[in-house]
């Protein structure tokens, strides 16, 4: 028919797609590209991860000044798995109705302007090309493109060398030299922050969550509480010692590609210590994982020291003497003030080895040098005594 020979020698409006990173800004829909969303409009650089490298809905913006735009719309029906007849147009809006695209024509509101270059409309193709200015001197809303993510989840933004998390909301506004992307942050502090022009960022919408953290199980440890924060905010770490902070998931990036991982991480207002189990501490130090004595057996003929949880005491049951290396001792203690174990004669170096042995099995080697080492401290004390009172 005369239509149809009509339709087939109309020319097929194509997208410039080498301005999408310079001076327009483009968007289609998200379905255009393998398992996108098709009920949002996302920011497309180029067209290399479309399907069929085209798309169905694509929208070109660009600005003049804080008055005029250029706005290209090409709808394509043979790139759409919905029918032609169900295209009902484009609507751009900032805050409130601006202007539309349909099959029908190009339309503005009242407060806008438009001056038509091009406005083709075929079987399966609306394409609109037009100027919108601002009547009686209103100017556009500075807001121009709002990006949010939904309930209960915050943006996370990487650009440069730069990663945000709990960002709010990004915001496209007028600035001195042109439009520029902002971004706004939660939290204890917030902040506005600007991202150098024409530089590329990477948003993501979601809810950061780090696996389960494991329970430290040791004597001066207690188990923190659901909202993970401990009394006084002291925290016990796997080598013994304690933090006072807060317990924190965090973001980090691991290294070379870039990619984003969770972390739990206890802050102390000056540094970050990345932790894989905590528990609350009762206590300076944890003597059992200071220390990290050894309780292996010398031979099938020793017994394992015993060690207490309350006090974090070890020695051995009646009958036997506690080995300390080469060193005969009755029991050890904790002072939880160093995290060191102490004997009568002497502190115990830590990763020492500890078990007991029958006392009939002591030889009258060991049993001499325990002695002398006594003597030892004695002397050493009658000395001191001598030297200060003398």
């Amino acid at each position: 028919s005369y239509c149809s020979s009509l339709y087939s020698r109309l020319p097929t409006p194509q997208i410039d797609w080498g301005r999408c990173n310079k001076d327009y800004v483009c968007y289609g829909r998200g379905s255009c590209e393998q398992g996108g969303n098709p009920l949002i409009l996302r920011q497309y650089y180029d067209n290399s991860s479309m399907i069929d490298h085209d798309c169905d809905v694509i929208i070109q913006m660009k600005s003049f000044n804080e008055n005029r735009m250029h706005i290209i719309v090409k709808l394509n029906a043979i790139h759409s798995s919905n029918k032609f007849k169900e295209f009902v147009g484009v609507q751009i809006r900032q805050i409130e109705y601006v202007a539309q695209c349909r099959s029908e024509g190009i339309f503005t509101s009242s407060n806008f302007t438009e001056q038509v270059d091009a406005n083709i409309v075929t079987r399966d193709l609306i394409f609109c090309k037009f100027y919108l200015s601002a009547a009686n001197e209103k100017e556009f809303d500075s807001n121009r493109l709002s990006l949010t993510c939904g309930d209960q989840q915050k943006i996370i933004i990487i650009y440069n060398k730069t990663m945000e998390m709990n960002v709010e909301r990004i915001t496209c506004e007028l600035e001195n030299d042109g439009f520029s992307y902002k971004y706004s942050t939660s939290g204890e502090i917030t902040r506005t922050v600007l991202i150098p022009p024409k530089t590329q960022f990477k948003a993501h919408c979601g809810v950061l969550t780090c696996h389960p953290l494991p329970f430290i199980n040791c004597t001066s440890c207690s188990a923190p509480e659901k909202n993970m924060t401990c009394p006084n905010n002291l925290w016990r770490l796997n080598d013994g010692t304690m933090a006072e902070g807060t317990v924190e998931c965090v973001l980090s990036t691991v290294s070379p590609g870039n990619d984003m991982t969770s972390e739990w991480i206890i802050s102390t207002g000056k540094n970050a210590i990345p932790i894989s189990a905590a528990a609350c501490a009762t206590t300076k130090y944890d003597c059992g994982l200071y220390s990290n004595l050894n309780f292996t057996r010398a031979s099938p003929d020793t017994l394992n020291a015993s060690f207490h949880h309350g006090d974090q005491k070890i020695n051995c049951t009646e009958g036997y003497s506690l080995m300390i290396g080469v060193n005969i001792g009755r029991s050890i203690i904790c002072n939880s003030t160093d995290g060191v174990y102490y004997s009568p004669e002497r502190n115990v170096e830590k990763g020492a080895n500890v078990f007991c042995v029958e006392k009939s099995m002591i030889t009258s080697d060991q049993v001499g040098l325990a002695l002398m080492s006594v003597c030892y401290a004695f002397f050493f004390i009658f000395v001191y005594f001598a030297y200060f009172v003398l």
